[in-house]
């Protein structure tokens, strides 16, 4: 799972302002009855109105009563809303099983990073019984989507039989494809497996290269085989 930090910065992103033309107290009057009718946009965007005072007085209590309304009937930035709240306890008591449930809910509508977060959720047990091949599953759909952490843990994944049956050549693969897009770790390992011959066929050209890369920004362990290998 992030660090608070990196789950308050989703915040940030997830809980923007309503824009509210003319009168702010009829605007919020309008979305009450709408709300209330069961519009789960209009759900959405009252809890904004009271998250954020605009045309009543900040309520966090009315905010994420609304949320959970809009939430509970689909709504995905409401639920990524709840997820990361309930995650560090900010506005509500701290719950990894409420977390993991609107982690979940949003998931499953495929946006990426409640897809992370559910990978995460079952990789550390949090708000779920610890499930490996779950945690895989989850990483993959994020991989695919170009995710280059998800790509390099994937990876991870098949080169330490964890969660996926262990396979070098699909250990390979994903570590190419995040060290291609620049993570550093993955072109560590891209440059091991050409080393190693394993996923790959042995080319030290190739791992000298690979590992050249990961060298050049910092990566300490790719600087030590370089020096004694090559």
């Amino acid at each position: 799972m992030k660090n608070e930090k990196g789950i308050r910065n989703e915040m940030k992103r997830t809980e923007g302002d309503v824009a509210i033309s003319g009168n702010e107290i009829d605007a919020v009057d309008a979305y009450k009855k709408a709300a209330e009718e069961g519009d789960i946009e209009a759900q959405y965007n009252l809890g904004c109105c009271y998250l954020h005072g605009n045309g009543v007085d900040k309520d966090k209590e009315e905010a994420v009563k609304w949320f959970t309304k809009a939430a509970e009937h689909g709504h995905v930035k409401a639920q990524r809303f709840l997820g990361l709240r309930y995650c560090i306890g900010l506005d509500v008591q701290q719950s990894y099983d409420l977390a993991f449930k609107y982690h979940f809910m949003s998931a499953e509508q495929g946006h990426i990073d409640g897809m992370k977060c559910v990978a995460c959720c079952y990789k550390k047990g949090q708000g779920v019984k610890q499930d490996d091949v779950e945690a895989a599953k989850w990483t993959r759909k994020v991989a695919e989507q170009g995710k280059i952490q998800a790509q390099y843990e994937l990876g991870l994944y098949y080169k330490k039989d964890e969660g996926v049956e262990q396979d070098d050549a699909e250990a390979a693969k994903w570590f190419r494809m995040a060290a291609e897009q620049g993570d550093t770790q993955s072109q560590y390992e891209l440059g091991l497996c050409y080393y190693e011959g394993r996923g790959v066929e042995q080319d030290d050209t190739e791992a000298e290269k690979w590992l050249k890369k990961a060298a050049e920004k910092g990566h300490e362990k790719a600087r030590y085989i370089l020096n004694l290998c090559f």
